[in-house]
């Protein structure tokens, strides 16, 4: 039952944070745009790597399972949609965000002031080691 809280409690401040960190010359108005795009497809399209247990990794059913898959289904719980796990890599991640193939990124990258210039990062919602949550 902790983890259960936890993961929503972390939904609920990604959800937050992540309307609040798009970054757009209009700011608030980007954020709820980008907000209502994802309640009114129904789906938040969220990019995890796959290949890293217990992180995200493929389930014997094809699905994607992990700790990040976890939350991310957190956050589309919260927002009251469907989740879609999308596969990304190191080398596309920041191209699928800008492009608009995932909404938000759950998983491990270094914040950097060169990832600051073009994406909104929130600060590591579940260790300072390095991952954190991204949102276009």
């Amino acid at each position: 039952m902790k983890r259960k809280s936890a993961l929503n409690s972390i939904a609920a401040l990604a959800v937050t944070l992540t309307a609040s960190t798009v970054l757009s010359a209009s700011g608030a108005q980007a954020a709820d745009a980008y907000l209502k795009q994802i309640l009114d497809r129904g789906v938040v399209r969220v990019g995890v790597q796959g290949a890293f247990k217990p992180w995200s990794f493929p389930a014997p059913d094809g699905s994607m399972q992990g700790i990040e898959v976890d939350l991310a289904q957190s956050v589309a719980d919260a927002l009251g949609v469907e989740l879609e796990p999308v596969m990304i890599t190191s080398a596309n991640r920041m191209q699928f965000l800008q492009q608009g193939k995932i909404d938000l990124i759950i998983g491990g990258m270094y914040d950097t002031a060169e990832r600051r210039k073009v994406i909104g990062i929130i600060e590591p919602a579940y260790w300072s080691s390095g991952p954190t949550l991204l949102a276009k």
